[in-house]
C-alpha cells in the first residue's frame, strides 16, 4: 500500500523489481494518494508485468489496504513492504530459503532502520516453526527468543499464506 510517498516510492518499487528471486506477484495499492505517487507506480506496471495496481476510491488506511492486496493475491507466500522502505536485492530469496529449509511458517528478515541517514537499529534473520508458540528457535544461534523481542511489524516477514488465513492475522 502507498499513500503520498512520492519521495520514497521509486526506491521502494525499484528494490522490489530488482530481486534475485523473480517469481513475484507485486501488488501496489494506491490508498487515494494526491501527490503523484500513482504515476510512479504506473510507470513500473507499464515496464514490468509482475506489477498490479489497485486504486482505492477513498483513503482506507494501511490495514484495510493490505487486506485488499491480500484478497487479490494468488501466491502461496505473502510479504508486505512499506512504501517508504527498500529491501536488499536478495531479500525474498533469503526469506524463501529460510521458510523452505526450516519448514517454517514465517521467516523474519534482518532490519536496519535509518533516521537522517544514520542507522540506529539492526537485527538478525529468524524463522518461526509454529506461530502458536510464544518462543521459537532463531537460525543464527541456538538460544530462544521471545516473540516480543522481534520487530513487531508485518513488513519484514515472509508468511505462508495459510498461516494468515488460519489465524486471521
Amino acid at each position: 500500500p502507498f499513500f503520498n510517498v512520492l519521495p520514497y516510492i521509486d526506491r521502494c518499487l525499484k528494490s522490489i523489481q530488482n530481486q534475485t528471486y523473480t517469481n513475484l506477484e507485486i501488488i501496489c495499492i494506491d490508498d487515494y494518494s494526491t501527490d503523484g505517487s500513482i504515476l510512479v507506480a504506473r510507470s513500473y506496471k507499464a515496464a514490468d508485468s509482475r506489477f498490479q495496481i489497485i486504486e482505492n476510491d477513498k483513503n482506507k488506511g494501511l490495514g484495510s489496504s493490505r487486506n485488499v492486496g491480500l484478497s487479490k493475491s494468488t501466491g502461496q507466500f505473502i510479504a508486505f513492504i512499506d512504501s517508504d522502505d527498500f529491501i536488499e536485492e536478495d531479500y525474498f530469496e533469503c526469506l524463501y530459503k529460510a521458510l523452505i529449509e526450516h519448514n517454517a511458517d514465517v521467516s523474519i528478515s534482518a532490519v536496519e532502520c535509518f533516521e537522517n541517514d544514520k542507522s540506529y537499529y539492526q537485527s538478525g534473520l529468524h524463522y518461526i516453526n509454529n506461530l502458536k508458540n510464544c518462543c521459537f528457535p532463531c537460525n543464527w544461534h541456538d538460544s530462544y527468543l521471545s516473540v516480543w523481542n522481534l520487530w513487531p511489524s508485518a513488513w519484514n516477514k515472509l508468511f505462508r499464506r495459510n498461516i494468515i488465513e488460519e489465524t486471521g492475522a
